[in-house]
């Protein structure tokens, strides 16, 4: 059993590490032509980095808080560069779509920081939002009179 885990581990591990060389090729490979002013070669590396990002995003929802920002991180300047190329070719939609997408991890970053910290915190009360299913952990107690704000 024990072997059968440490051989589930060193696969994944091959796996992460092909998928973060194959997202680091394509990433330095776009902004090659990038720098030679040439913006078609770079968008579309640059966009085959953005979707091999994507995959692994699903991938790195357990780890901290802390590796998952310093993901979003290391991933937004590429994502940022990919939508000024996409203006500058007036591709607005396609740009709004990859903003979009960093947008969304740095908000799933912020909403599990919160979530954790929610956890850890004895002073906050569980709070469900009408329109969802979904709970929030991080509202502040209402009876708290330091965590209550005038909206």
């Amino acid at each position: 059993m024990f072997l059968a885990r440490e051989r589930q581990c060193l696969q994944q591990y091959d796996r992460d590490a092909i998928i973060d060389t194959q997202f680091s090729i394509l990433s330095k490979t776009g902004q090659l032509p990038n720098r030679q002013n040439q913006p078609e070669p770079a968008i579309v590396f640059l966009k085959a980095s953005v979707e091999v990002r994507e995959a692994i995003r699903g991938d790195i929802r357990g780890l901290e808080t802390d590796l998952q920002q310093s993901f979003t991180d290391t991933v937004a300047a590429d994502y940022r560069l990919l939508a000024d190329l996409l203006l500058q070719q007036d591709r607005i939609l396609e740009a709004q779509r990859v903003l979009d997408r960093l947008k969304v991890q740095e908000l799933d970053d912020y909403l599990d920081d919160v979530q954790r910290n929610a956890q850890t915190s004895g002073n906050r009360r569980k709070t469900c939002w009408p329109s969802t299913t979904t709970c929030c952990s991080s509202a502040p107690n209402s009876s708290d009179p330091q965590r209550s704000s005038p909206h």
